[in-house]
């Protein structure tokens, strides 16, 4: 049986591919080949590891270790041997303290196997460290400890799951001088309790009633009273009385006095343990699960308990009982026993081992909007019965893996032919890509082998026309391959694009088909027709070839590639067909949950000095508008407007769907643009050919050429850059057999067979004249006044304009903003309040202004260029309308002189006071923020404590700047640049950095900046030092909590704490909203990558 294997023999297994049944049994099929898969690419492509590679233990949670009875000569396994516990195996896992006859002997090598093979293949030397997950964690890891010291354990790291972070947290404590354990990860862990154990004791958990299922000698009652409630490691897991001080499950007396309840000595021993177990110190790092039904609270009301339950947590570990203070948190949305199979997961646990950092997932987690559900004992027991009778048909170990969650590899729901969105997914209910039912990513580049299978018997079914088309090739020159009918189609639309030319266009086209568009066509058949139309296609070719690299080019930017939200993996490809729509396969983005948690990342490419670019992702909003069709294996989806750093939708164009017919002849190239195996973006030139359509079914298409999984969801295109399919599947070779034929090696089912060794024949697409059509018959089921009937209808106009100027490349051309050159004088902005009364900060439709309210755009009139005054000046100036500080306290400080952040930060002032305040970033260059000119002259100048203000204009012998503005939108607030001309240079600036969301969020930040009104002199002028927590940050914009500002700080910079790397500009505050949580939450525009730029490029 391989439950008594080892797991270097299972690899070994894996790496040759004998014991395949048995494997696949355990395993089930989808794990095994991705085992398969690894475990064969780790022998073809050994790496070379040097004797000071990082060694890894991995601590599987609880029930995640084997256990066995001493016996000789072989040990007798219990947990978890099927045959054994239908017997009454349980019984033999009865605790006993003195007990040391039940050892560990492995783990569940379906839970954990994955995480070491990937591990092994970046390069760690990665060992399982099970144990007797019976006895208490510090016991457990007192005997590990013995082991690692015997065998001379140096710089270890240590990655625990659940009940093996708390063992590891034991562990760590025994080594204070860190010299064998350099670093702990824990995953789901438990820090503070959950409630399972009080389910398992209270029969209302899937696992003891799936074990009940099995035995055939004890009812669930007798194998939880009898052996489970005995167990010092499950009793010390009950939720902490610290965190839930309203129910003391350690406390005898506070559990029902009706059925099984812990035995009263068993609990005060259990709380004296829990209290024993050393808090994580600095090595440690905790990835926590979230977005599963978990129980957060209990009570106990007339003799039953009943519980609270949301989506905060992984299943079984509450998010606030896993998190502990201080230390770094990350977090993934997933199942509690699948946590170690995720892919963005253990790409994060080998950042974490390398760097001690990773940007794989985020440190935030989504607050869940799904309301707490109250349950009572009898729903929470129906519920785990129920699940526990699903269980039985599965492996054993799967099987108790999922009754901590359910499984990652459970087969995809049967889906329906057309689905348009149900009513509007809230956060709670989203799960990841490629699911497999249970809200955790499989990332994997799409790949659907039945749709494979299906496309090899099309391209069968089609042979007969391809010999036909053949055989028409010798007296057909300029259309060899096509047919009579679909040659005029063709030549019929090209005629329409010629003529749409302009004149001066049409006059360098040959005189036959000048003549021809004017109407002198001459006789309708023969060859002369053939002739003209053979010179229509010729001029049309002619005169687009020198568009063909600009085009492209163009059309790429619409093309992007579907991506894991937040992590970013790619699986697929997909493009705009309208303003914020995007099309892709069915089988790449199969259901609203699916999308709810996807995201598109355009831009991913490398740029002309090949520098690799990172892109913007924009979220998916299915809820706006989703439909698919199985059928015809496509899936629409509307596309926020904003992504990620702030880029509008719009700005990447689109590439309209054009319904009529005639686009392309079989024979011509056709081009590719995609995202193969998720990389960056690749475009195949002309090397692929349309092959003769098939007449059943007659929505797909066949071109020769070589695509890979993840170009799935690619747009297929003519010379003319218009879209004609949408790929969605490559065509292997069957034998007679209709298994597939390998390069190498015997033909395989489509379930076995090596997609790397395939013998792969042409490529697949969906018809956009049939994709349009299935559209058109959906927009007649809408109802008008929809969000998803509004954009359904903009992708058919799109493509009724289209099919209108052919020769226009496929593409709108990119909306956005106008670039304005550096220096240029920009007109003054329109006001929506009367004069003189001004806002003291920006107001916009998008920011609420410090009363709360919403207010119309800054009347301010910005120079492109202006003088620095350097005496008093009269005039109106800017009014310095400074509030009153919320709080009772102020608990800002005032930089040191000695900072040398001192000597980069200026204040922007007038005759009537501070408006604002500039940075240096450049020998000659400062930011800040374009609600702080107003048209007024203005002056540079520092402070200091009990020092005279200095000029820096004097000092630099400056007298004009000049006004830079970004063509991005700054999401409320303009960042603008002011370029001097001074004889002398800044020597002191400070470092942009651009920064994402995943580095930013949680972290501590300092804006600085100056201020008029700071301690109890009337008009003290100070540099301020303001420190805070970044809380949010999206549309471009950075917020952060816990900072009173005043009106002079706006356009100072936020800094990461203690450096000099300024990561956004601040902009306002909401010091007098309404709400009290606003008043202690500040804005800023986000320095994003496209901003540093171009600020790199001023």
């Amino acid at each position: 049986m391989m439950e008594y294997l080892a797991d270097t023999q299972v690899e070994d297994f894996l790496r040759t591919g004998t014991r395949e049944a048995e494997l696949r049994q355990l395993f089930g099929d989808l794990l095994y080949e991705d085992l398969r898969q690894t475990a064969r690419t780790m022998s073809k492509s050994p790496m070379l590891r040097e004797t000071t590679a990082q060694t890894v233990f991995i601590l599987p949670g609880i029930v995640g270790s084997k256990l066995s009875l001493q016996r000789f000569p072989f040990n007798d396994l219990i947990w978890v041997d099927p045959d054994d516990l239908i017997l009454g195996g349980v019984s033999k896992l009865k605790w006993s303290e003195n007990d040391d006859r039940v050892v560990a002997t492995g783990v569940l090598l379906t839970a954990y196997l994955r995480m070491k093979l990937r591990l092994i293949g970046a390069g760690f030397l990665v060992e399982f460290l099970p144990y007797d997950w019976r006895r208490t964690p510090m016991d457990c890891a007192h005997r590990l400890m013995e082991r690692f010291k015997a065998g001379e354990v140096v710089g270890a790291t240590l990655v625990g799951h659940s009940m093996g972070g708390l063992v590891a947290r034991g562990m760590a404590s025994l080594d204070p001088e860190r010299r064998t354990i350099a670093r702990v990860i824990t995953i789901g862990t438990p820090n503070h309790g959950s409630y399972s154990p009080v389910q398992v004791f209270r029969l209302e958990h899937s696992l003891v009633h799936f074990l009940a299922r099995l035995d055939q000698t004890r009812t669930a009652e007798e194998i939880t009273s009898d052996f489970l409630r005995d167990f010092p490691g499950l009793l010390q897991m009950l939720p902490s009385p610290e965190l839930r001080p309203d129910e003391d499950f350690f406390d005898h007396k506070f559990w029902p006095s009706t059925g099984i309840r812990p035995i009263k000595e068993a609990l005060e021993r259990a709380r004296k343990a829990r209290a024993s177990l050393p808090a994580p110190d600095g090595r440690f790092f905790q990835i926590i699960g979230t977005g599963q039904e978990t129980i957060q609270h209990a009570s106990v009301k007339d003799g039953v308990i009943v519980y609270d339950r949301s989506r905060d947590g992984d299943g079984t570990v509450p998010r606030e009982l896993a998190e502990f203070a201080n230390v770094p948190r990350f977090y993934f949305e997933g199942a509690h026993g699948w946590l170690c199979n995720q892919l963005p997961v253990i790409g994060a646990v080998a950042d974490l081992i390398k760097h001690g950092a990773t940007d794989r997932l985020p440190t935030r987690t989504t607050e869940s909007i799904m309301p707490q559900q109250t349950v009572d004992e009898a729903m929470v027991r129906r519920e785990a019965e129920a699940h526990a009778q699903e269980l039985l048909g599965r492996p054993t170990e799967m099987a108790v893996l999922d009754s901590f969650g359910a499984g990652m590899f459970d087969p995809d729901p049967s889906p329906v032919s057309r689905r348009l969105v149900p009513p509007p997914l809230v956060a709670s209910e989203a799960v990841r890509p490629r699911s497999k039912g249970i809200g955790v990513p499989e990332v994997f580049p799409a790949f659907d082998r039945d749709r494979a299978m299906a496309a090899a018997k099309h391209w069968r079914d089609a042979a007969a026309k391809r010999k036909r088309a053949a055989t028409r090739a010798a007296g057909n020159m300029y259309a060899p391959a096509e047919e009579e009918g679909r040659i005029s189609d063709y030549v019929r639309r090209v005629r329409q694009g010629l003529e749409a030319l302009p004149t001066f266009a049409q006059r360098e086209l040959p005189p036959l088909v000048r003549d021809m568009l004017h109407g002198t066509e001459g006789p309708e058949g023969g060859s002369v027709r053939q002739v003209l139309n053979e010179r229509i296609i010729g001029a049309a070719k002619e005169f687009l070839s020198v568009l063909f690299l600009k085009r492209a080019d163009r059309v790429a930017r619409s093309v992007g590639r579907i991506v894991t939200w937040p992590q970013a993996a790619g699986f697929g490809s997909g493009f705009l067909v309208a303003p914020g729509v995007l099309i892709t396969n069915e089988h790449v983005l199969g259901n609203p949950r699916d999308a709810e948690m996807s995201a598109v990342q355009f831009d991913y490419e490398l740029d002309m000095g090949f520098r690799e670019q990172r892109g913007e992702v924009f979220r998916l909003e299915p809820e706006r508008l989703f439909i698919t069709s199985k059928q015809l294996d496509y899936a629409l989806v509307a596309v926020a407007p904003r992504g990620e750093d702030g880029g509008a939708i719009e700005s990447h164009g689109w590439l309209p769907l054009v319904g009529q017919v005639g686009k392309i002849m079989a024979g011509q190239p056709v081009n590719i643009i995609q995202h193969p195996q998720g990389r960056r973006k690749e475009v195949v030139f002309r090397e692929s050919t349309l092959l003769p359509l098939p007449d059943d079914p007659d929505h797909i298409l066949h071109y020769t050429g070589d695509t890979e999984p993840g170009s799935s969801g690619s747009p297929v295109f003519n010379d003319f850059w218009e879209v004609i399919a949408l790929h969605h599947s490559a065509v292997p070779e069957l034998d007679k057999d209709g298994l597939w034929v390998h390069q190498s090696g015997p033909a395989r089912s489509a379930a076995e067979a090596d997609l790397e060794d395939v013998r792969w024949l042409a490529n697949e697409g969906i018809r956009v004249s049939r994709l349009v059509r299935d559209l058109q018959r959906v927009a007649t089921e809408a109802d008008p006044g929809s969000s998803w009937a509004r954009l359904i209808e903009s992708v058919l106009e799109e493509g009724r304009k289209a099919a209108e100027r052919p020769f226009s490349g496929g593409t709108v051309a990119a909306h956005g903003s106008v670039e304005i050159e550096a220096g240029a004088a920009v007109a003054p902005r329109s006001s929506a309040q009367p004069k003189p009364v001004r806002s003291s900060f920006p107001s916009t439709t998008g920011f609420p202004d410090r009363s709360g309210s919403k207010t119309g755009s800054m009347a301010a009139a910005m120079p492109g260029e202006g003088r620095w005054i350097t005496g008093e000046v009269a005039g109106q100036g800017r009014l310095s309308m400074v509030e009153s500080i919320a709080g009772g306290t102020d608990e800002r400080e005032e930089l040191r002189e000695q900072d040398p952040r001192h000597g980069a930060v200026f204040a922007l002032t007038t005759a009537s006071g501070i408006p604002g305040t500039a940075f240096v970033v450049g020998p000659n260059l400062l930011l800040s923020v374009a609600h702080n000119l107003d048209g007024t002259a203005i002056r540079l100048m520092r402070h200091f404590r009990g020092k005279p203000s200095e000029d820096v204009l004097e000092a630099l012998n400056a007298d004009r700047y000049t006004v830079l503005r970004t063509a991005i939108d700054d999401g409320g607030a303009e960042l603008i640049g002011l370029r001097l001309e001074a004889a002398r240079r800044f020597r002191l600036m400070l470092r942009p950095l651009a920064l994402g969301a995943a580095d930013l969020l949680q972290r501590e930040i300092e804006v600085i900046g100056y201020s008029e009104h700071f301690g109890t002199a009337a008009r003290h002028t100070a540099i301020l030092r303001h420190r805070g927590t970044v809380t949010d940050i999206h549309d471009g914009r950075i917020f952060y909590r816990g900072i009173d500002t005043d009106d002079g700080q706006s356009g100072g910079p936020i800094v990461l704490a203690g450096t000099q790397e300024m990561v956004g500009i601040h902009a306002f505050g909401f010091t007098g909203a309404e709400h009290p949580a606003l008043r202690s939450v500040n804005a800023g525009i986000h320095l994003t990558p496209r901003r540093l730029q171009e600020i790199n490029s001023w």
